[in-house]
């Protein structure tokens, strides 16, 4: 059975990037599972130019906030099509590199069916997640401890069985779904469920000192995480290569990792 990479892209604005060109190569080398991208208010031009890449190209038109939109397209319409995938993986396109195939991973984890991404930092060491956790806790009615000793899951980068990925779609809109000043995002709310999504067997929360699943670039940033680093990949503490390296522009390796593509830029199939 098929496996499928899903991307979501509002507007024009991130296919004018270099970064979003290195994503889309490093995407074309893997070639052992289908690849789809829904779109909203993206040009004519642009779709052309995805169609190298992907194949499937979904508009979509929900009027929802940018944080609630992938999830709402990918639910409508892997609730039609989904019988014919695997596993399904969703990550962000801007500012991600991927180094392997992460279905690869996914599927030699006995027993595990939804795939979320610990940065490997906790809430309380940033303040960006340390202010969305006093955002979450405002809008709460009970349960509404404090949880700022949690790791940080990055909602980014979430895949898994495809059961197991429509469910969490139909979590992640109904936590978002709260009256508050500001639009609370997704990684606010995994912030909040950490501590139940970890009591679940089928459930794994991928830590880049555990495994070679994803490493985030915030927490490098920070320090909170030592990677190493070959001049062209990011490689874990074995020395092995990442799947997945989100955030990469947040890093001191951005800049080599851009000089790395630049002189392959005109060769994109």
């Amino acid at each position: 059975m098929n496996n499928l990479l899903l991307n979501f892209l509002q507007g024009n604005r991130i296919l004018e990037t270099i970064d979003a060109d290195i994503y889309l190569m490093s995407l074309a080398k893997l070639k052992n599972f289908k690849k789809l991208i829904c779109v909203n208010d993206v040009s004519n031009q642009n779709i052309e130019k995805l169609k190298k890449y992907y194949d499937y190209i979904i508009p979509t038109n929900e009027s929802l906030f940018p944080f609630n939109f992938c999830y709402l397209a990918y639910y409508n319409w892997l609730c039609e099509n989904g019988k014919d995938f695997d596993y399904v993986l969703h990550c962000d396109m801007r500012d991600v590199v991927l180094q392997k195939d992460p279905f690869e991973f996914m599927k030699n984890q006995e027993g595990k069916e939804l795939f979320l991404v610990s940065e490997g930092m906790r809430i309380n060491e940033n303040k960006c997640n340390q202010t969305w956790h006093e955002w979450v806790l405002r809008t709460l009615a009970y349960n509404n401890e404090r949880y700022d000793d949690a790791y940080i899951l990055n909602g980014g980068t979430y895949g898994g069985k495809t059961n197991a990925f429509l469910s969490y779609c139909t979590l992640i809109l109904t936590a978002m779904n709260r009256r508050h000043d500001y639009v609370i995002p997704d990684q606010a709310m995994l912030g909040y469920l950490y501590k139940h999504l970890q009591k679940n067997p089928n459930v794994m929360l991928c830590h880049p000192y555990s495994d070679g699943f994803c490493a985030t670039g915030e927490a490098i940033k920070w320090g909170n995480i030592k990677v190493n680093f070959d001049g062209k990949q990011v490689l874990n503490q074995d020395n092995e290569p990442y799947c997945i390296f989100h955030q990469w522009d947040r890093t001191e390796y951005a800049e080599a990792i851009r000089n790395n593509f630049k002189n392959t830029l005109s060769f994109v199939i």
